[in-house]
């Protein structure tokens, strides 16, 4: 815990596969809607490519929802880049698997948090 904050989770479970980066917005800050969301899937340890068809992307809470199908217009090579979501407000954790080309997988969690307008 720093500063009255809970450090966020940064891996569901390590893997040997894609590294899982993401670019914006920033872990641990607070936005408001609609936000941009920038994910780069890199080489991990394996060195070898992300394989994006294997992408899943889960929104975690108290029932869990598969939402890959919904952002798959927003791959793009091998980024997921989302422009002005709106998303209400609250903290939103999603759940990211990715495999790479030789079947090593990768898993992150990544914590959104948005406040009201």
């Amino acid at each position: 815990m720093q500063d009255g904050n809970y450090a966020e989770p940064l891996a569901a479970t390590e893997g040997p596969g894609p590294v899982i980066v993401l670019k914006h917005p920033k872990m641990l800050k607070s936005l408001h809607s609609p936000i941009d969301i920038f994910i780069a899937f890199e080489p991990g340890e394996s060195g070898k490519p992300a394989d994006m068809e294997t992408l899943k992307v889960t929104l975690v809470g108290f029932i869990n929802i598969n939402i890959t199908d919904r952002l798959r217009e927003y791959i793009k090579g091998s980024n997921l880049d989302v422009e002005e979501a709106k998303l209400p407000s609250g903290k939103h954790r999603l759940r990211m698997r990715i495999k790479d080309i030789d079947g090593n997988a990768n898993e992150r969690d990544v914590v959104v948090t948005v406040l009201n307008d």
